[in-house]
């Protein structure tokens, strides 16, 4: 079963441990929480994501920096 570089792990099993942070608890909001059974808003890694929505993201954020910078061109040399 061990090919060569094939890690010896299931494949639902994470390589490595992941470290959840305390979240911001808005006590105003916790009821609504409860309700929707979500809790609070977590963020995202993307480098958690598998490798196309990550792809998606960093160019999204890319895009976004690069249309920020060409509006301050814009705004600057008009």
């Amino acid at each position: 079963m061990n090919e060569g570089n094939q890690l010896d792990i299931h494949e639902t099993q994470a390589v490595r441990e992941i470290q959840e942070e305390p979240q911001y608890v808005d006590e105003q909001l916790l009821p609504m929480q409860r309700i929707e059974g979500g809790g609070p808003i977590k963020r995202v890694p993307l480098h958690t994501m598998p490798a196309p929505l990550r792809i998606f993201g960093y160019l999204f954020l890319g895009f976004m920096a690069l249309m920020g910078v060409m509006a301050l061109v814009v705004t600057f040399f008009r």
